[in-house]
């Protein structure tokens, strides 16, 4: 069993645990749903930002009516949902990477405008996440252990 522990490979043990799909979309939507929409913070944990008065009187009622994002109270990111709809999950050997196209049609880049920090956990998602990952690794390598 000695042995066994030994030779416990943990970036592979994630690895494995990360190509749970539905892990992965739980991660994503702490992005997306947890961190952008409810709280408007990036993967430092700072604000996004907050809309314009006009935006906020005249562009977000319209969007609202149309059946868009309407939320006033923080910037989300999610006017169209285009932006939410492109994030991506990598899983790389030594961790993973959230990716996403944050080029608007108008030419704007959202990771110009707003950073590259739009695309990640904060350390609050990170805390969310982590039990499920070590509940799952614990059980990944008690069975490489026992055999």
């Amino acid at each position: 069993m000695a042995e066994r522990a030994v030779r416990i490979n943990v970036n592979e043990l994630l690895f494995q645990i990360l190509s749970d799909t539905t892990l992965q979309v739980q991660i994503l939507d702490l992005n997306t749903e947890s961190q952008l929409y409810e709280q408007g913070i990036n993967s430092e944990g700072d604000q996004i930002g907050e809309y314009s008065m006009m935006t906020k009187a005249y562009w977000k009622p319209l969007a609202a009516s149309e059946g868009r994002d309407g939320r006033t109270d923080h910037i989300t990111l999610k006017d169209t949902g285009e932006f939410y709809a492109s994030f991506r999950f990598v899983n790389d050997s030594d961790g993973f990477t959230i990716t996403a196209n944050t080029l608007k049609e108008d030419g704007n880049d959202l990771a110009v405008i707003y950073g590259s920090t739009i695309l990640g956990l904060s350390s609050e998602s990170m805390a969310e996440i982590r039990p499920e990952l070590r509940e799952r690794l614990v059980e990944l390598s008690r069975k490489a252990i026992t055999g």
